[in-house]
């Protein structure tokens, strides 16, 4: 056994492909010289083991074998001494012992045995069960406490699922991670996570199985669906091997008829060397469970007609892409029907979305937090979408997670419909400066036509039939061509003004009217108001009633479907500069028009900032009936 330090060095010598001297090895660990030396014998000694030798060259330093960082014992050992000698956060403790029970749910643990493995009171590991009985709930499971001892009980895929979301939280750890491109093709933070919980070899026959599977399908399976269906499979192995399977899903069944016929082969292929690896059987619905997981996750056989032509699920992708582009066309006032790549990428995305809702199967989306900072927008515009699209039961329990992923094609739809425009630029400045900023934009926005550089006192002379809008440096007096003020550099912001303003501006088709939603919050206008103080006038706690949604950073939308009540509910935030609306609706068609005269009046900028600036519930009456368009719209 090595101690931490000479733990941290083999490492150290593993991540190296060139020879380095102690000295390169000790500012590192911040050591003598002459501790290293020991520590190397000790480690010499220790790579026998694995028949592993480290070669030192004088003058030059020390390298170890390229075998050894394919040496999957090797690093098995050192990542479960990492893990004896590594000294436990409460957090890590408690996950330590959730993941103990989860994966060993036949066995019983005690108070006592916990505390003595962990090196802490009783009472300590009492409030340990207090958090994991709180974390498992979510997953209908319960900790099962007798005289016997401790363990956790319920359906065997709700046991499943909650692994599958310990194994999410682990990513988010800062595990040590290894350098292990020659043996997986997983990144290195997901492999760390994974030989948290399973061994290196399972990781990769799994991983090796499912490389063959691709083969003999004709598909790479993409991230994050590869994870997850590496992280179900290893779970199905570690449950299996505890004599755990699956129980039927009868709600759930899968008709023959619409079965991918070459997936449920190649399936059936895979178990078999599950089964002859792991010395297991597998029953029918184990193996319908990976099925579900692969055409879940992309997963078709191009060459089964009857699949692909008279199977329902696929023209139900179809139809609900279809009408997610409808709904998105009119909340941003975009005609995104004849983008002919949304419609094709959007419906092959779909097919597996669906099976996912259907078989409530989880995935993670890891650019979330990135998607919610940079097209807030456009995420909460397809949370609206899918709010009004009831007809679908399966849609209600979809994840932020799956939505994000389709805010993305439409992001992209969005960027495409902006992209192809012809542009004039006035430039009161010289002719240098008009080719600096036509250059800048050019670069910026590659699929622009610059159609002419005008300086601004010839644009009287110029027609303005053939262009999109203009781009000046100073404000100009066009009524009936779009504008956009930039400065001649073209700074970031002014990129953002440019996007912004391409999605926001007025259109003759575009419907105005808000007296729907004006009579709809008239008598319910309330300012600065704070959640505490929102929960006692609407008389529920908002996180168990309402979902949110968010269209930027400075309009909140709060829906309460079941609610037999039909009111709503506005609270304008003057410091933090917001906007909450609160609605309780059951009617959808009410719902769906409501929703719509909020997208119309949140693309109009003007109007928002307007209501922000309000300090009086009259003046938000009367802009909702319209009488100050001209005002807000600066004429």
């Amino acid at each position: 056994m090595l101690v931490s330090r000479q733990i941290e060095f083999l490492k150290l010598i593993l991540n190296e492909n060139k020879y380095r001297p102690i000295k390169y090895f000790k500012d590192k660990l911040n050591v003598s010289d002459k501790t290293l030396q020991k520590d190397l014998k000790m480690i010499e000694k220790y790579l026998e083991t694995f028949n592993i030798k480290i070669d030192i060259k004088r003058g030059y330093g020390i390298l170890i074998e390229d075998l050894a960082k394919k040496n999957i014992d090797l690093i098995n050992s050192l990542n479960i001494q990492s893990k004896e000698n590594k000294s436990l956060s409460v957090e890590q403790r408690r996950m330590e012992i959730l993941k103990y029970l989860l994966l060993n749910s036949n066995n019983i643990t005690s108070i006592n045995q916990l505390a003595d493995k962990y090196y802490v009171s009783k009472t300590s590991i009492v409030n340990d069960f207090k958090y994991i009985e709180a974390w498992i709930k979510e997953y209908n499971l319960k900790l099962n406490k007798t005289l016997e001892g401790t363990k956790i009980i319920g359906k065997e895929v709700d046991i499943r699922k909650s692994i599958a979301k310990m194994m999410d939280d682990l990513l988010d750890e800062n595990y040590e991670q290894h350098d292990i491109s020659e043996l997986t093709r997983l990144d290195s933070a997901t492999f760390s996570a994974l030989i948290n919980l399973f061994d290196i070899d399972s990781i990769i026959f799994v991983e090796t199985i499912i490389t063959e599977l691709e083969y003999n399908l004709g598909y790479t399976i993409n991230q994050p669906y590869y994870i997850n269906l590496i992280t179900h499979i290893l779970i199905c192995l570690k449950r299996i091997e505890e004599g755990n399977q699956i129980e039927s899903q009868e709600e759930r069944e899968i008709s023959v008829d619409n079965l991918d016929e070459l997936v449920y082969k190649n399936v059936t292929t895979l178990i078999d060397k599950i089964e002859n690896r792991y010395r297991v059987k597998i029953t029918k619905d184990e193996l319908m469970y990976i099925y579900i997981f692969l055409v879940s996750s992309g997963f078709s056989s191009e060459s089964n007609s009857s699949y692909n032509d008279e199977s329902d699920r696929l023209s139900e992708s179809e139809k609900v892409s279809s009408i997610m582009i409808e709904n998105m066309s009119r909340f941003l006032n975009i005609n995104l029907k004849n983008d002919d790549l949304l419609q094709k990428s959007l419906a092959y995305h779909v097919r597996p979305m669906l099976n996912r809702l259907r078989y409530d199967i989880q995935i993670k989306n890891p650019l979330l937090g990135e998607i919610q900072e940079r097209f807030s927008d456009v995420l909460g515009l397809c949370m609206m979408t899918i709010n009004i699209m009831t007809e679908y039961d399966n849609l209600k329990n979809i994840s932020i997670d799956e939505v994000s992923y389709l805010a993305t094609y439409f992001q992209a739809a969005i960027e495409r419909n902006m992209s192809s425009k012809r542009v004039i630029v006035v430039c009161h400045t010289g002719y240098g400066t008009s080719q600096l900023l036509a250059a800048r934009l050019k670069r910026e926005f590659p699929e622009w036509t610059i159609v002419d550089i005008v300086p601004m006192h010839q644009l009287s002379k110029r027609n303005l039939d053939d262009v999109d809008f203009v781009i000046s440096t100073v404000n100009l007096d066009l009524k009936d061509k779009l504008h956009i003020v930039v400065s001649v550099l073209l700074m970031e912001n002014d990129i953002n003004n440019i996007k912004n303003a391409l999605l926001s501006k007025p259109k003759k088709s575009m419907n105005l009217d808000t007296n729907l939603l004006g009579m709809y919050l008239e008598d319910n206008i309330y300012f600065n108001f704070d959640v505490a103080q929102m929960e006692s006038l609407i008389g529920v706690n908002l996180g168990s009633k309402y979902e949110s949604i968010s269209l930027g950073k400075d309009l909140n939308i709060y829906i309460h479907k079941q609610s037999k009540l039909n009111k709503g509910i506005m609270n304008i935030n003057n410091v933090t500069r917001t906007i909450d609306i609160y609605l309780e609706i059951s009617n959808q068609s009410f719902l769906k028009n409501i929703l719509m005269e909020i997208s119309n009046l949140y693309r109009q900028k003007n109007y928002i900032n307007y209501i922000i600036d309000c300090k009086s519930k009259e003046d938000i009456k009367i802009l909702f009936k319209n009488n100050l368009l001209e005002k807000t719209n600066g004429n």
